[in-house]
């Protein structure tokens, strides 16, 4: 799990930081893992709300965000027609998650297509040269003064 912090005036155009609040909780499934329902009621049902509790943050504050290399269409399911969620796959690969308190998303890192992405998109396991390449030439491109700490 991984919390960025945005700040407020900030304005995130990136697909996955799109639903960006001040406090975003990311919940990174390694690529031989999936995503299951246990991890989404951890994540959103525990670990969001008591990180609001401790740190004083209100929930709607908040997002949370999962990062996973296999499609999740069990947890997707369950999502739909158990808890009565909409999902809707806003860009390839992302989709977002309403019913819920806070925003959620639940990003399929294989299937991203943007140059603003290649940052999730390479943490699958099958990083080669010229990937690397393209990701060290856009960290030396980035501003010292981007919206995250």
């Amino acid at each position: 799990m991984v919390i960025v912090r945005k700040r407020k005036e900030a304005v995130i155009e990136n697909p996955v930081g799109a639903i960006f609040r001040e406090v975003n909780l990311i919940e990174y499934k390694s690529p031989e893992d999936y995503l299951s329902v246990e991890d989404f009621h951890k994540v959103v049902g525990a670990y969001a709300r008591l990180y609001s509790v401790l740190s004083h943050v209100e929930i709607t504050d908040m997002t949370v965000s999962f990062v996973t290399g296999a499609h999740p269409q069990k947890l997707l399911d369950y999502l739909r027609d158990v808890l009565r969620y909409g999902i809707q796959e806003r860009w390839p690969g992302i989709y977002y998650v309403s019913g819920d308190i806070l925003p959620v998303q639940i990003i399929e890192n294989r299937r991203l297509t943007g140059e603003d992405d290649i940052w999730l998109r390479d943490l699958t396991g099958d990083l080669n040269g010229e990937r690397l390449g393209k990701l060290l030439e856009q960290r030396r491109r980035m501003p010292a003064d981007a919206p995250f700490s």
